[in-house]
């Protein structure tokens, strides 16, 4: 059974064919078919076929999840599988990092480094202002 899950937004039985044979891993862990095979079947270059596989197949890792908020892990195409599936590091999600990195900058202290206060604003004398 493959770790991914394909999530499509075509109801076309022909394109769910082809993204299926597009995402679909053999028993060593590689794709079945090759995207060259697939594009020549459809009389497209190899760019014309990862780009309509990226615009209507979602693909998720269900072993793959976010550190914090256990979101799947979401493939961008073919060589972000094969250079990411078998990392075991922990990874975050693009909202989970987002809201971390908003988080950071809104904190005073970033890095073990305390913020340094800005000065008065030059119209304001420290000595009269009050």
């Amino acid at each position: 059974m493959s770790p991914i899950t394909l999530k499509l937004t075509t109801t076309d039985p022909a394109l769910i064919t082809l993204y299926s044979d597009y995402w679909r891993i053999d028993k060593y862990g590689k794709f079945a078919v090759s995207a060259e095979i697939l594009a020549d079947r459809k009389n497209l270059n190899y760019w014309e076929l990862a780009h309509l596989v990226a615009r209507s197949c979602i693909v998720t890792d269900d072993t793959r999840q976010c550190s914090q908020c256990q979101a799947p892990y979401v493939y961008a195409s073919r060589n972000d599988y094969k250079e990411n599936h078998n990392k075991t590091y922990p990874w975050f999600c693009p909202k989970c990092t987002t809201q971390t990195n908003n988080t950071a900058k809104k904190s005073p202290r970033r890095a073990g480094k305390e913020t340094i206060p800005s000065p008065p604003p030059a119209q304001c004398r420290p000595h009269t202002c009050h």
